[in-house]
C-alpha cells in the first residue's frame, strides 16, 4: 500500500476491526505508540480478580518469537521506554522511540501483546512478584484508602474490587483461565492503536498492513460503569503501623460525556489542584491542619467520583473534617472569586498545552478521547470549552454535586 500524504490526524478502521487514530508532527523525533485493549479489572472473571493486571505482566515475559530480553533490550537501546498500565476499563501498552526506531517498536508491541508465549514457570513466578505489589500497596495508606473507598463506592460491582486483584484470588488464576481471557479480549476488534510523532510512510504502511497479520473476533467489551452507591455514609478502619489519620471523602461527579464535565473540572482544580488551590490555602496554610491535602476527578464510562484527600494527626482529624465541609458548603453559597476561578482555568489550560508539547501526552489524550467519543477533539476547542465557564457555571455545579450523600473514608492508626 503506498501512502501518497499523511494528513495531522487519521481515523480508521482497518477490515478486522483495529481502530486506529494517527498523528503526524513534523516537528519532533520522537515516535509514540500505545495500544489500548478494551476492558481491564472491572471485566474480570469473578472470583479471578487481578486477571487483566496478570495478563499484563505476563505479555512482557515473552512470545513466542520473542524472549523477554529480545521484547525490551531493542526499545532500551534506543533510549526509548516499553511499558504498560491496567486501569477499571483499559488495560494499555505503550512504547515511545525515536523515530529511527518506530517500525521495530511496532513490530515487537503487537508481537508481544497479541501472541504472548504465557509460559507456566513465568506465570508462576509473575504470580509473586503480584503478591509483592499487592504487599507493597497494603503497606501504602493512600492506596489503601483508595481501596476501601472504591470497593464501598460501588458497592457489588468489579469496579469495586481492587485492579491487582487480592492473593487469594490471583493464586487461584490458572494458565487456561489466561488464555480464556486473552483470547476473548486481546482481539483487534476490541483494541484502539494510537501512534503520535513524526510518521514515516513506511510506518504508516506496516500499520495499515496489521489488517492481514492479525484476525478478530467480533466480540466488543462494553463499558458499563456503575453507579455511585455506598450503602454507608462512613468508614473507619484500623492501620498497626500508621500515625496519622488518612482520610478520603468523595461523592458522585460527572462523566465525560456529560455538558457538567468542563465546568465541574475547573470547580476540581480551583478547590484542589496545585499549591495555589483553595482547599490548601484555607486547610494547610491558614489553619494548619495538615501536610497535605488535594481533590481528584476521577471520570468512568458514564460517570465520575470527586474526592479530597489529605492526613493529619489523629487529634486534629475532627477539626479538619469540619473544615473541609465548611469550604464546600462556602461554594454552594456562591463564595468563590473571580480570582480562584480564573486560577481553575488558567491552570487546566495551561496543563493542556504543556502535554501537547509530548508526543506521548499527544498519543494517550487521542487515544483516551476516541475510546470515548469516537472523534479526538482540537485542542483549542477544549481551551474554549474551559474559558466559557463562568462562577454561576460553579456554584451551580457544585449545588447540584454537593449534596449529602458523601462517602467518608478514615484509615486510622492502631495502637
Amino acid at each position: 500500500m503506498r501512502i501518497e500524504k499523511i494528513p495531522k490526524i487519521t481515523y480508521k478502521t482497518l477490515k478486522n476491526g483495529l481502530k486506529v487514530v494517527l498523528e503526524d508532527v513534523k516537528a519532533f523525533r520522537s515516535v509514540s505508540i500505545g495500544l489500548g485493549i478494551l476492558g481491564g479489572s472491572s471485566s474480570d472473571p469473578k472470583g479471578l480478580e487481578g486477571m487483566a493486571h496478570l495478563i499484563e505482566h505476563m505479555v512482557f515475559k515473552g512470545s513466542k518469537k520473542r524472549s523477554s530480553y529480545q521484547i525490551k533490550e531493542p526499545i532500551e537501546k534506543s533510549g526509548g521506554t516499553l511499558n504498560g498500565f491496567t486501569s477499571r476499563e483499559i488495560t494499555f501498552y505503550y512504547t515511545k522511540v525515536p523515530d529511527f526506531k518506530a517500525l521495530e517498536a511496532i513490530d515487537i508491541l503487537f508481537d508481544m501483546v497479541l501472541d504472548p508465549l504465557f509460559d507456566g514457570e513465568d506465570l508462576k513466578r509473575e504470580k509473586g512478584v503480584i503478591i509483592e505489589e499487592i504487599k507493597e500497596l497494603n503497606d501504602d495508606p493512600y492506596g489503601k484508602v483508595h481501596d476501601i473507598f472504591l470497593k464501598e463506592a460501588f458497592n457489588n460491582s468489579t469496579y469495586g474490587s481492587a485492579i491487582f486483584g487480592s492473593e487469594s484470588s490471583v493464586l487461584r488464576i490458572s494458565k487456561p483461565d489466561i488464555m480464556c481471557y486473552h483470547e476473548k479480549f486481546y482481539n483487534t476488534s476490541n483494541m484502539i492503536l494510537s501512534v503520535c510523532g513524526k510518521l514515516s510512510k513506511k510506518l504508516i504502511e506496516r500499520i495499515y498492513e496489521l489488517e492481514n497479520k492479525y484476525h478478530s473476533t467480533d466480540f466488543l467489551f462494553e463499558i458499563n460503569s456503575p453507579r455511585f452507591s455506598p450503602r454507608k455514609k462512613e468508614i473507619i478502619e484500623f492501620k498497626s503501623d500508621i500515625n496519622q489519620v488518612h482520610l478520603l471523602l468523595g461523592t458522585l461527579a460527572p462523566g465525560r460525556k456529560e455538558d457538567d464535565f468542563f465546568a465541574f473540572s475547573v470547580l476540581n482544580t480551583l478547590l484542589g489542584d496545585g499549591m495555589s488551590s483553595r482547599l490548601f490555602n484555607k486547610i494547610r496554610e491558614e489553619a494548619g491542619l495538615a501536610y497535605n491535602i488535594h481533590t481528584e476527578y476521577i471520570t468512568f464510562g458514564s460517570n465520575g467520583l470527586f474526592l479530597i484527600y489529605s492526613s493529619t494527626s489523629p487529634d486534629k482529624c475532627e477539626a479538619l473534617l469540619d473544615k473541609i465541609q465548611k469550604e464546600i458548603e462556602a461554594i454552594g453559597k456562591g463564595l468563590i472569586s473571580h480570582k480562584e476561578s480564573e486560577y481553575g482555568k488558567e491552570r487546566i489550560k495551561g496543563e493542556l498545552l504543556l502535554a501537547n508539547e509530548s508526543t506521548f501526552s499527544r498519543m494517550y489524550k487521542n487515544f483516551d478521547e476516541f475510546r470515548v467519543f469516537n472523534k479526538v477533539f482540537d485542542i483549542d476547542q477544549l481551551l474554549s470549552k474551559f474559558d466559557k465557564v463562568t462562577i454561576d457555571n460553579l456554584v451551580e455545579i457544585s449545588r447540584k454535586y454537593f449534596r449529602n450523600d458523601w462517602l467518608i473514608v478514615q484509615l486510622r492508626p492502631k495502637y
